[in-house]
């Protein structure tokens, strides 16, 4: 069974609190995506986000991030996953929303919604296919409960790849939206 459990910064020696800088922070969620990618394909399963790539888990959220205030625990937040050239959301991807919508509403600090696409595609076409897809995702947080004043959307189009392969499997981690507390 693969699986991970504790947050980055929690381990022995480092008091807990630690931050990841710079590149590391992308080595770190690098290696999350390459671990959660290869659990999928040891166990054949789906991260319940249909339309998406083989996913199992969540990602793990470094300390001091995705964390709702005091008392409302820790938002665990999952990739959300598009189909190729779309910007609708897939009954998988409202499940993955329905999930976070609890940890969000306890909480009352900023939300970013982020759009990311693959990278055929123009440069300006991509920015706007994620700015769509970021602004999707927004909109079903604000008609779940969340404050639209929370919500802000962003889009990095082909910026920020998960991978770099030219190949169906690594286009589909491109194509997702990425929540996060600002």
């Amino acid at each position: 069974m693969c699986g991970f459990a504790g947050r980055i910064g929690d381990g022995p020696g480092d008091g807990g609190g630690g931050e990841i800088r710079g590149g590391a922070m992308k080595n770190v969620l690098l290696a999350v995506v390459i671990l959660g990618y290869s659990c999928s394909a040891a166990t054949g399963g789906r991260a319940g986000n249909e339309g998406g790539p083989a996913l199992g888990g969540t990602v793990v959220v470094p300390a001091g991030e995705g964390q709702a205030d005091a008392g409302a625990g820790e938002c665990a937040f999952e990739p959300i996953y598009f189909d190729y050239d779309e910007s609708t959301l897939n009954p998988g991807a409202q499940e993955v929303l329905d999930r976070v919508v609890p940890c969000l509403l306890k909480s009352e600090r900023p939300v970013v919604v982020e759009g990311y696409t693959d990278e055929r595609g123009t440069e300006k076409y991509n920015l706007e296919l994620g700015s769509r897809m970021a602004r999707q995702v927004a909109r079903y947080l604000e008609k779940s409960g969340v404050p639209e004043g929370r919500l802000k959307t962003v889009s990095y189009g082909e910026e920020r790849p998960p991978c770099t392969e030219s190949t169906e499997e690594c286009w589909a981690l491109m194509r997702r939206v990425e929540i996060r507390f600002e």
